[in-house]
């Protein structure tokens, strides 16, 4: 039977599915038509993946005055959420039925620094609304990861949960939100004093196996 109270909460970029490429596509062709910007490498992009949309602009566009940089920015997300809904990314192997095991017993989330409908157009190109329980991106209410999976817990009751991610700021994030939530995670940038989490699974093994785990009987709070 689902615990309602019990959630897993997802990181997108980096966790979930890769999708540089095609953001640095999209991205281009909206540059394009702008002759005071160049184009966008991948290696800038990665770089900033998992990052705010503000803290994007500013790293991506700092020779930009704030006014301009801010209005090219938000052509470059809606034609990203566009781009990415009729062509998707690199989606993890087994992201599907791990997915579809968790939600018989847990909530399920999706919390992301991206803008808002990036979210949407993901779960809309590989079909994965129906199992996927709420959403909250940093472009829906402007805030911070931190304050959204708060808010997530909140507004539906949840009393535990895990957030999986895949850079320190998701483990910082999480750690910031409550000290009920953990996190899982693969990431090697971790450093030693961030690996507090006594129990984890790596993403490459979860995204594999795709075995159902027991989160909240084999994970320990992050102390």
């Amino acid at each position: 039977m689902k615990n309602w109270k019990k959630a897993v909460l997802f990181d997108l970029d980096g966790t979930l599915w890769d999708s540089t490429a095609s953001v640095i596509l999209a991205w281009n062709e909206v540059l394009a038509r702008y002759p005071d910007t160049r184009p966008v490498s991948q290696e800038e992009m990665k770089r900033v993946m998992g990052f705010s949309m503000d803290q994007i602009g500013d790293k991506l566009f700092p020779y930009l005055p704030k006014a301009r940089r801010e209005a090219i920015l938000r052509a470059c997300e809606l034609h990203e959420n566009e781009y990415i809904g009729q062509h998707g990314g690199v989606l993890f192997e087994g992201v599907r039925p791990l997915l579809e095991k968790l939600h018989d017993q847990y909530g399920i989330g999706i919390v992301s620094n991206c803008q808002a409908g990036y979210i949407e157009a993901f779960l809309e190109h590989y079909g994965l609304q129906d199992v996927v329980d709420w959403t909250r991106s940093f472009g829906d209410f402007r805030k911070e990861k931190a304050e959204n999976i708060r808010d997530v817990m909140v507004e539906n009751h949840i009393e535990q949960a895990v957030y999986v991610g895949d850079i320190a700021n998701d483990f910082l994030s999480a750690r910031q939100a409550c000290p009920s939530c953990w996190q899982d995670t693969g990431s090697r940038r971790l450093n030693t004093s961030q690996r507090r989490a006594r129990w984890r699974i790596s993403k490459r093994a979860w995204t594999k196996s795709c075995r159902h785990i027991d989160f909240f009987e084999n994970f320990r709070a992050v102390q």
